[in-house]
């Protein structure tokens, strides 16, 4: 298994940088009408939370009970956050930001 330091510090880096992500994407649903109703929008924030849950959550919880069955969550967790790159790189296509020049 995965060493405890090693997987506590990269789901403490991944639970920064997500967590962030996720305030900024929130923060733009509720200031941008038409891309905040878009369903792709929502459907990716949605999968960077449940990413962010099911990966750093399952390192978390393997170091804490040093069970390292818990630890097949974590690819789960990852899936999930390139998932959300996906759905968000789509709803950027529809949605483009206009170019000023």
């Amino acid at each position: 298994p995965m060493g405890s330091k090693h997987a506590l510090d990269t789901a403490v880096r991944y639970h920064q940088v997500y967590a962030g992500l996720i305030v900024v994407l929130a923060v733009l649903r509720l200031t941008n009408g038409s891309l905040g109703q878009s369903m792709w929008y929502r459907s990716s924030i949605l999968c960077f939370m449940s990413g962010l849950l099911v990966f750093s959550g399952s390192l978390y919880l393997g170091v804490m009970t040093q069970n390292p069955k818990i630890y097949l969550g974590t690819p789960i967790g990852g899936l999930l956050l390139m998932m959300s790159w996906l759905l968000l790189a789509a709803t950027l296509t529809k949605y483009p930001r206009p170019i000023s020049v």
